[in-house]
């Protein structure tokens, strides 16, 4: 046999029951599972605070978009409409009215500007005037 009390003197002599030598071996590698994540999680937080960085800057950064000068008033009937707007390159003269509770479809090939007005109309892209 290759283990036997006499190779623990303590468990021997009866002053550590084998009970108690086997709950300080689970005991150690027990915890062992709560510091082995540590450097798991270390190599996440200057990834983490990086990104949290970049979201400060990114929220007191200045609207793209600024409010105008003297927005128009919004419409009485909560009308969406906008009056040849034009953005340079891609959109030119376009002109859209949605009542509230209507839908609209932009369809057309890649290039059209279905994602620009769309951008325009959540106020991501703006509107030129040349």
């Amino acid at each position: 046999m290759w283990w036997s009390p006499s190779h623990l003197p303590s468990v021997h002599d009866g002053t550590l029951a084998g009970v108690a030598l086997a709950a300080l071996a689970l005991l150690a590698l027990g915890s062992l599972e709560g510091v082995v994540p540590l450097a798991t999680t270390a190599r996440h937080v200057d990834g983490a605070a990086k990104a949290a960085a970049r979201l400060e800057e990114i929220t007191r950064a200045p609207s793209p978009t600024p409010d105008p000068a003297h927005p128009a008033p919004v419409p009485a009937s909560g009308d969406l409409e906008i009056h040849d707007v034009s953005v340079r390159g891609i959109l030119n003269g376009i002109s859209l009215r949605l009542p509230p509770g209507r839908r609209i479809a932009l369809v057309g090939p890649s290039g059209a500007g279905k994602t620009t007005l769309a951008r325009l109309l959540v106020r991501f892209a703006t509107r030129t005037t040349d």
